[in-house]
């Protein structure tokens, strides 16, 4: 991996004053990723609030994954912040999430164990289906697909532009990082796939698919500047939730926190 600057975009997650979801290959228009980001319909918007006098102030928006109708996964940079709450939207609707549980490994200073399971005591409805997850170690060389609510632009010039919309994209694992990351790399040349992707700023806690399993959730991108664009040659990273299987289900099989 070359990077001089490995920048938590938790960044992944937008800050509401920059208002800077993901680059994709400038051959490929944007209504295909938005498009393809149709059928993962279990990502969804995550919004911290402050209250401030009475009111609310965004602090920043990222994005998680609906496990079942009560619980969430998503990155714990993004739960870690200094607001009063976090609320999620699901088709124009507001669920404010009751309890975060951060898993005990998390060490943000090391990039690892950046994952954490959220809980809706009103539940999200009945409608929604428990989401299948990746029982396997992931390897090199696997097609997976990405998605998330973050900036986007062409990994040409880099993601430069935030609207609210969901997008996703593919790629292939390019290598492992720390204990539990694995990685993808913008790539333009022969090893690319058709909607060759990479996050960006707001695709915190998005997630990072393999057979149609969740296997990972979006942390951070790594570049060789300081400000981290997603172009050709930079890297987004993933939790593996291969190693938290356990964990997430001792918890989610509980039906009340």
């Amino acid at each position: 991996m070359k990077y001089l600057f490995k920048t938590l975009i938790i960044s992944i997650f937008i800050l509401s004053q920059f208002l800077y979801a993901g680059t994709f290959r400038e051959d490929v228009s944007d209504q295909e990723v938005i498009d393809y980001g149709k059928k993962f319909f279990c990502i969804k918007k995550i919004v911290a609030v402050e209250e401030i006098n009475e009111k609310d102030k965004i602090l920043g928006i990222g994005s998680c994954v609906i496990l079942n109708k009560h619980w969430i996964i998503t990155c714990a940079h993004l739960v870690q912040s200094n607001v009063d709450y976090i609320k999620i939207i699901i088709d124009n609707k507001e669920y404010c999430i009751s309890k975060f549980i951060i898993h005990h490994t998390h060490n943000p200073d090391k990039f690892i164990g950046d994952i954490a399971l959220g809980y809706c005591e009103e539940g999200f409805g009945e409608d929604i289906k428990e989401l299948q997850l990746y029982e396997k170690q992931i390897k090199i060389d696997d097609y997976c697909a990405i998605a998330g609510y973050g900036r986007y632009g062409s990994m040409l010039k880099g993601a430069s532009v935030y609207d609210g919309k969901l997008r996703a994209g593919s790629n292939r694992i390019s290598s492992f990082f720390q204990e539990d990351m694995v990685i993808i790399d913008g790539s333009n040349d022969s090893t690319k796939t058709k909607y060759e992707f990479l996050p960006n700023v707001g695709d915190s806690g998005g997630g990072l698919f393999i057979d149609g399993k969740l296997a990972g959730i979006t942390s951070l991108v790594m570049s060789t500047t300081s400000d981290p664009k997603s172009v050709y040659g930079d890297e987004g990273a993933f939790v593996q939730i291969y190693p938290y299987l356990e964990w997430i289900k001792e918890h989610v099989k509980k039906s009340k926190m």
